[in-house]
């Protein structure tokens, strides 16, 4: 049978939310008609990146507007947060980014809407860094962002704090229809578990449930995916190092598995690492190897606060002719970007 998701996801999150519930002091709630704390804030930034590429792709040049408005309330030990991103693209289109509410108390939460669920695969700066070939799997297609046909896909992320520095959190998605799912995506149960201490933070987590055979569009079917991360993350002199192990399997089509490191100064360099492998399950269809190399800089812009240029170049390998579509790959045996990217905060309040 088909991997579903619910109801058993939904009770086991449900679940989870009622024991970090039980182990948590009860809310502290005012009495009747008395006004709650609340707390409002937003900010407004504009990110333009000129990118010249190989592959007869030349320049090009993208950017947006963003507007992030959130808000949250407390009550006692109880909570109600949402946030809002809103879009305006240098194509001429609006889109939204985040659009989610959260709520819950210090040891248990719950979140629904558009957001992204904890990172298993952190890449750093990330200014640019194109993969060629079928590029890999990095143990985030349940993570969220579901946006355009995928919209139609329902995702909630429960959270729990286990023990001091433990953290659960839970996520689920669901739909339908294979279809909704574009590249990249699947929907299902997604357990990660976080713990910080002495200067680390460690991340374990897995992937389990299905995702589209050929991405968004008619006569789309549903795959099973299983996939595992880990990730180890801690301050290094200046800056921060990652160092990421994914490994994942969609049935029929293929198994993937990478190693990346990177290490990234704020106001400095950035460089990452990566290398990653992918077994087609078709036939006569050989294994691949992908190569990748990302390195930038930050520069403060004139010095004015918030302002920065950052210029980065990638550079990726592949060792086959033919790819796997779904795994972020540009379908090229070689690909190269130099891109230069300008961000600014220029409204918070």
């Amino acid at each position: 049978m088909p991997y579903r998701p619910v109801p058993r996801a939904f009770l086991a999150v449900t679940s989870l939310l009622a024991a970090g519930g039980a182990c948590a002091q009860a809310p502290a709630w005012p009495a009747a008609g008395a006004s709650s704390p609340v707390a409002f804030r937003g900010d407004a930034n504009v990110e333009i990146d000129t990118t010249h590429q190989n592959n007869g792709v030349g320049s090009t040049q993208g950017g947006r507007i963003e507007l992030n408005l959130m808000g949250k309330t407390t009550l006692g030990d109880a909570f109600l947060a949402g946030k809002a991103s809103f879009l305006a693209r240098k194509d001429g289109g609006t889109a939204t980014d985040d659009m989610w509410v959260q709520a819950g108390h210090a040891k248990a939460d719950v979140k629904l809407g558009r957001f992204e669920a904890m990172d298993l695969y952190p890449q750093g700066r990330d200014t640019v860094l194109n993969r060629a070939g079928s590029g890999v799997y990095r143990a985030n297609f349940i993570r969220g962002r579901f946006g355009g046909a995928s919209g139609n896909v329902m995702h909630l992320a429960g959270h729990a704090q286990l023990a001091d520095g433990l953290h659960l959190e839970v996520g689920l998605a669901d739909t339908g229809k294979a279809s909704n799912l574009a590249a990249g995506q699947a929907e299902g149960l997604r357990p990660v578990l976080s713990y910080a201490a002495d200067g680390w933070l460690l991340k374990a987590g897995a992937e389990i449930g299905r995702m589209s055979d050929t991405g968004a569009g008619d006569g789309a079917r549903f795959v099973d995916l299983r996939g595992v991360g880990l990730s180890a993350s801690r301050a290094v002199g200046p800056g921060n190092l990652n160092v990421n192990v994914a490994a994942g399997k969609a049935d029929g089509l293929w198994k993937s598995a990478v190693v990346a490191a990177n290490y990234t100064v704020p106001l400095g360099p950035w460089v990452h690492l990566e290398l990653g492998r992918i077994d087609p399950e078709t036939p006569g269809r050989r294994g691949e190897t992908v190569r990748t190399v990302g390195v930038g800089w930050q520069l403060s812009l004139f010095g004015i606060r918030d302002a920065y240029v950052t210029p980065a170049l990638s550079w990726s390998s592949s060792s086959a002719d033919a790819f796997q579509p779904g795994l972020g790959g540009t379908g090229q045996r070689i690909e190269r970007a130099v891109r230069v990217r300008f961000n600014y905060v220029f409204a918070a309040f």
